[in-house]
Formats: C-alpha cells, sequence, structure tokens
C-alpha cells in the first residue's frame, strides 16, 4: 500500500513528460538486422572489425561467450567472442554503438570472480567510426554491474497518442519493489541523466574533480518523493503526468479502451503556479500527491523536469535536499570551457544511483551517446515511432523482471501502456 502523510505542492513532472512528446517527434524509425542499408552503393565493400573483450576487474581475462552487438543508422550486425575473447565481424563502411554483455553462473562465474553466484558484466563503445581507412582493432574492458536494486524502473511510456488526443498528457513512469518489505520513499528522487548528442561532454572542464567524467552523473532536474510515501513489498507506483482518467477525452469507444486511466496513479507533477496563484500550462492539481522538485539548474523556469528521448537517461536516487545543496553545481561544458548561459546541472555521484535506464534516438548518420555509464545502464529503450501509443516495459523472468543492467535485454516494447499494477 502506498500512504502519504500530506501533500505536498511541487514540480512538473508533467512537463518532464511534456518534452517527452515534443521529443519522441525528432525519432526515426529503427531498422533492426542485418539488412543493408538502402543508400549503400552496390560497389561499396565490407569492412572487417575486431574486437577484443576482457574481464577489466578480474585481471583483463579473456571473455569467452560474449554477445558483440554492432548498431549502426539502418543495420545491426551481432558477433560472439571465441576463447581468446575475440570477436570479427563484416560491417559496411559507417559509424556504430556497440554492446557487449555476458552472464556468468555457476563454475563459469566461479573461475572468473571466485564466487558461484549469478554476475552480469556489460561494456559500450559509442560513435565508433568504422572504414576502409581506420584502426579497425579495438579492446574493451567489460564492467562487472550490480544488479541487486532495492527499486526497478519497470516501466516508461514516452509513446503517448496524439491522434487519439492524449497528446502527452497521459504519460507516467512506474516503479516497482521487488523486495519483501515495505520502502519508505522518502530521500528517493528521480533525475533525468543529460548527455550530448555528437560528442561526450567533457566535464573535467567546469569540474573541481579530476574524476567528473567517471564517478558522477549531470542532471539539470531532480524530483523527490513527497513525506511519508512507501511502496510495499511487491508493489508498483505510478508517476504520472497528469493523474486522471484519460479515456474520458476520447469519444471513441475502440481509441478509449487503449488510452489509460491514470486517475488512481500514487504521484503527479505539477506545473509551478504563475504569480496569479494560477498553474502554468492550464494544469489541474489533481488529487493525487506532487512530487517535489529539489534541483532545476533553470531557476527562470523552476518547476519543469524533461526527459529528452535523445541519449539522456532516467534515474532513481538516493538523495536529499541537503544533498542536492551539497553537491558540485556546474555549467554545461563546452570544447574550450564552459557555457556561459545561466543553466546549472547538478554533479550526482554514481554512488547513489539505485537503477536507470537510458533513452536512445537514432537519427540519420549518428547514433546517440549515453546521460548513464554502462555500469547502470549499458543499453538504451529504443522508442520506434512518433506518438504510437506504445510503452516500454520490463521483461518478466518467472515471479520476478529481469534485470542485467543492459535496457536492451531487459525491456520490450508493448502496443499499449500496462496499468493492471494501479491499486483497483
Amino acid at each position: 500500500m502506498i500512504q502519504t502523510d500530506n501533500k505536498v505542492g511541487g514540480s512538473a513532472l508533467r512537463r518532464f513528460f511534456s518534452s517527452i512528446a515534443a521529443s519522441v517527434l525528432l525519432l526515426s524509425l529503427v531498422i533492426v538486422g542485418c539488412k543493408k542499408d538502402s543508400d549503400d552503393s552496390p560497389t561499396t565493400q565490407p569492412v572487417t572489425y575486431q574486437i577484443t573483450l576482457t574481464f577489466g576487474d578480474y585481471d583483463n581475462k579473456p571473455v569467452s561467450g560474449a554477445s558483440v552487438k554492432f548498431i549502426g543508422t539502418n543495420q545491426t550486425y551481432n558477433a560472439t567472442t571465441d576463447a581468446n575473447g575475440k570477436a570479427s565481424v563484416a560491417v559496411q563502411p559507417g559509424t556504430y554503438k556497440v554492446l557487449a554483455s555476458i552472464t556468468l553462473k555457476g563454475e563459469a562465474a566461479k573461475a572468473i570472480t571466485g564466487k558461484e553466484d549469478e554476475v552480469h558484466f556489460n561494456g559500450t563503445l559509442n560513435n565508433v567510426t568504422i572504414n576502409a581507412t581506420t584502426s579497425n582493432t579495438v579492446s574493451l574492458a567489460l564492467v562487472e554491474v550490480n544488479t541487486a536494486s532495492t527499486l526497478l524502473i519497470k516501466q516508461v511510456y514516452l509513446g503517448s497518442s496524439k491522434a487519439d488526443g492524449a497528446n502527452g498528457r497521459d504519460q507516467f513512469i512506474e516503479i516497482y519493489n521487488p523486495t519483501d518489505k515495505e520502502i519508505s520513499l522518502e530521500g528517493y528522487a528521480i533525475a533525468r541523466a543529460i548527455t550530448n548528442n555528437t560528442t561526450p561532454f567533457d566535464w573535467t572542464k567546469v569540474s573541481s574533480k579530476t574524476d567528473a567524467n567517471t564517478a558522477y552523473f549531470y542532471s539539470q532536474e531532480v524530483l523527490s518523493f513527497p513525506a511519508g510515501a512507501k511502496i510495499g513489498a511487491g508493489e508498483s507506483i505510478f508517476i504520472a503526468r497528469d493523474a486522471q482518467n484519460h479515456k474520458e477525452a476520447q469519444k471513441d469507444p475502440t481509441k478509449a479502451a487503449v488510452i489509460p486511466d491514470l486517475s488512481k496513479a500514487q504521484f503527479e507533477a505539477l506545473n509551478p503556479r504563475k504569480a496569479d496563484g494560477s498553474l502554468e500550462g492550464n494544469d489541474t492539481d489533481n488529487p493525487a500527491p506532487n512530487m517535489v522538485p529539489i534541483w532545476f539548474g533553470n531557476k527562470e523556469n523552476k518547476g519543469t523536469l524533461n526527459l529528452y528521448v535523445v541519449g539522456d537517461g532516467l534515474a532513481i536516487i538516493k538523495a536529499s535536499q541537503t544533498d542536492i545543496d551539497g553537491w558540485e553545481k556546474v555549467a554545461q561544458p563546452t570544447t574550450t570551457g564552459s557555457s556561459t548561459g545561466t543553466k546549472k546541472f547538478v554533479q550526482i555521484p554514481l554512488t547513489t544511483i539505485i537503477d536507470g535506464v537510458n533513452v536512445d534516438r537514432f537519427t540519420a548518420g549518428k547514433n546517440s551517446n549515453f546521460g548513464l555509464p554502462a555500469s547502470v545502464d549499458a543499453g538504451y529503450i529504443k522508442p520506434s515511432g512518433n506518438y504510437n501509443g506504445k510503452s516500454y516495459i520490463r521483461k518478466s523472468s518467472g515471479a520476478s523482471y529481469k534485470d542485467t543492467n543492459n535496457s536492451n535485454q531487459d525491456f520490450e516494447e508493448i502496443a499499449h501502456p500496462d496499468t493492471t499494477a494501479l491499486p483497483k
């Protein structure tokens, strides 16, 4: 059961979601498979690329039997490493994202880690240029990931359905408690992890810390749960952009059937109030308790939380207002230093992350970088269309949900959002 001591006015995870709706329009349908790009010339010759994988934390032992995926703009190639940790694949020249992963258990795990417990290793390379003139040999050390999350991002509903009238207002995030104990949500927050689409930001240019690029992620917007919020063992909570029944606006019963009723969502976002006390964007303060803003780097627009579907990430973190106040705030880095803009990003330690997912887009000629590192999510949620009403939900494995810290493997696309875990 979810309990709250009082309703706390706050931010707009609504806008967290409203820019999702706008950003989804930037997405192109991803064509996955080993199909040749229709723009490729028939005379284009494949290039052989070789990758060597090692267990970076375990004497760089070779990784045998790992799955390696080369994801290009319109094509994907798959390979498996041999006994020496090597995999070779012939690909069309282009820019690729390389994802590598392996799961070990029993004797195989013991041979590497000394323990028979199931363990997952991930690794990622972004913006890898492969052609006849580049060095097409690379080594990648896989990172052991901790999958014992006390809270899971179970479902992310980005799609909405503009044609059916929802237009982004029905978006939500579902968070699940996989443990056998009730968890107090006080001191937990949701943060958007920012990234740069072209070249990864070099945060050492604006931070006082030498490990600014490896030990932290950066966010412009952070929302915390209100006082008294709890989540029961084996239960879910929903954070809605608008905690209302969105079916009511759709007169066509067939279309209304696939639009979510979020009137019983446990939490919602609320747009900021104007000087006259009214809510921005003609928003409605529904009965659900509001999420609480604890950091907004754009002070003149406080109350806005956006998750752009362009490579940024979404993370559940353990952080209070006091923590946020004490962490370094930095400007956006540039190639020569820092931006002169007024926006500031809070530097959040990776050690505070409970669970996180990356959200990717594909645009002709390039792939996104990630807001979260491979140790948090070696993959990404990949929207397949614009306002298509589809949702992205964690795969179930028996009585549990798949959690390998690789969203490519852990999540699947479903035709319509699943709200069966809402209170009846």
